[in-house]
């Protein structure tokens, strides 16, 4: 029990100007056993729901090119690909082999885990926007012209500010600064709720918009509604996605900025396993857009509806194979039977035939 004890407390006795500090209390005990499960859990959804759209996108437009909010979806749908093929396996390698990391492995899994959101949450206001310029035709948003080459150097900017945070969290980390990691934590966290706060005004702006131009507009009452229904619903998953999934961590961020701020570093290992714990919502947000934009995309949609079809008729036609060979093979029993048959009853007619001739030349010979 001593030697287990002390085990123990070697494993979460880490220098406080170490960068795996942090994380000394969430990577030790059954906790990182269960997060390391969600996290696989979530990466085989991620993965399985993003190839699917982009195998769903790819077979929907054989003879037609995308439109830009569809490479804006494929766009999107690689990054929560890279979510599911880098950034968790990191994490899992963080969870369960916390003090053999060292601050460059930090800093990389730091920055897979900051450039994937940031980056797909900016995409998902892009589509925001790009919905919106569709429905008005106008290439224009609120006077400001939007033009896809603009992506190109906002992605820069994006990858610059992960690629800074990441390398600045262990900089900021092992100076033991709590002003400085406070200001840290508040600004990338800043970041997740203009992102947040974007979406929700760019889709109830577009809802309102576009209730007032169906009503200008001469559209059948039945029609009106079911247009109207249909994209309420699809901004409203958009929306509250967005806050279910991205709030709580958020929130958790700030918590942990106030709590270096008033107590210092000592204090972030319990408030730090609670971010991770919320940090996993994030990161399923990935498998949910893909799975969201499946089923309300008409063309993929149709697209699966055959495939699934067409297994379904696949089988139904091997099963009625099956069972005319199984009648085929149960006919030649009867057609073997069947001659023993006609043997008997033409032996029998012969009998028949011989006795009716033999009475005929009975009653001949007694006339």
């Amino acid at each position: 029990m001593e030697n287990i004890s002390r085990l123990e407390n070697v494993s979460y006795k880490t220098d406080f100007s170490s960068c795996s500090y942090p994380y000394s209390k969430v990577a030790h005990g059954l906790g990182s056993n269960i997060l390391s499960v969600i996290n696989i859990i979530n990466g085989v959804l991620i993965f399985i729901s993003n190839v699917l759209l982009l195998n769903g996108l790819q077979k929907s437009h054989r003879f037609s090119s995308y439109t830009r909010t569809e490479k804006l979806v494929l766009l999107l749908s690689s990054i929560d690909l890279s979510v599911a093929l880098v950034h968790i396996p990191l994490q899992v390698l963080l969870l369960k082999k916390l003090n053999y990391i060292n601050c460059l492995t930090i800093s990389v899994i730091s920055f897979w885990f900051i450039f994937p959101k940031a980056f797909s949450a900016l995409i998902v206001v892009l589509i925001s926007v790009e919905r919106f310029i569709t429905i008005y035709n106008n290439e224009k948003f609120f006077c400001i012209h939007f033009k896809t080459v603009y992506l190109i150097p906002v992605i820069i900017v994006i990858f610059l500010g992960s690629f800074g945070t990441s390398v600045g969290y262990a900089h900021i980390i092992r100076k033991l600064t709590s002003f400085e990691a406070a200001i840290f934590f508040n600004f990338s966290t800043s970041f997740v709720i203009i992102n947040l706060a974007l979406v929700l005004v760019i889709n109830i702006l577009l809802l309102i918009k576009l209730r007032k131009k169906l009503q200008t507009k001469e559209i059948r009452v039945l029609k009106h509604k079911t247009i109207e229904r249909r994209l309420t619903f699809t901004i409203m998953i958009i929306s509250l996605s967005h806050l279910v999934f991205y709030l709580p961590a958020a929130l958790a961020t700030y918590n942990v900025s106030s709590i270096i701020y008033s107590n210092g570093i000592k204090s972030v290992p319990n408030e730090i396993e609670i971010f991770v714990w919320t940090s996993f919502l994030c990161e399923f947000n990935s498998a949910f857009n893909a799975a969201v934009y499946l089923i309300r995309n008409k063309k993929i949609s149709k697209y699966y509806l055959s495939c699934i079809n067409s297994l379904f008729r696949k089988f139904f036609n091997v099963n009625i194979l099956n069972l005319n060979e199984q009648n085929q093979n149960q006919h030649p029993k009867q057609q073997t039977e069947n001659p023993i048959n006609n043997l008997s009853n033409s032996k029998q007619s012969n009998k028949q035939q011989t006795e009716q001739s033999v009475n005929m030349e009975t009653s001949e010979q007694i006339n």
